[in-house]
């Protein structure tokens, strides 16, 4: 799990790096490419999204995946009642990160155009 995250991670930069670099028109054939391009050069404060991002990330190592563990169990019922504080924390994190996202959106007018 730790390896296939860290690989996804520099996967993902170095694509971000070589399109940043030799071909930014790609960043402008969508709206999402476009609100991802804006993210990439506007340092302060949308880089805090990619850094919720990568803490995000460190929370999922972190819990090791639950869902994999879950599915591996011989008794599912005990692990549910034994992981309850862990899943109300992470939905508790999951809720907060959502809501810091809309809030960096709206503090810099940034509008994500969906049609």
């Amino acid at each position: 799990m730790l390896y296939t995250q860290i690989g996804a991670w520099l996967f993902g930069a170095f694509l971000v790096a070589y399109f940043l670099m030799f071909d930014t028109a790609t960043f402008d054939k969508t709206a999402l490419l476009q609100l991802f391009h804006t993210i990439l050069v506007t340092p302060w404060p949308l880089w805090l999204i990619l850094i919720l991002s990568g803490f995000g990330t460190y929370v999922n190592i972190l819990f090791d995946d639950d869902v994999f563990d879950v599915a591996k169990a011989k008794n599912k019922k005990t692990l549910f009642d034994t992981n309850r504080e862990q899943l109300y924390t992470t939905i508790v994190i999951f809720t907060a990160t959502f809501m810091l996202y809309v809030l960096l959106l709206h503090a810099t007018h940034t509008h994500i155009k969906l049609l």
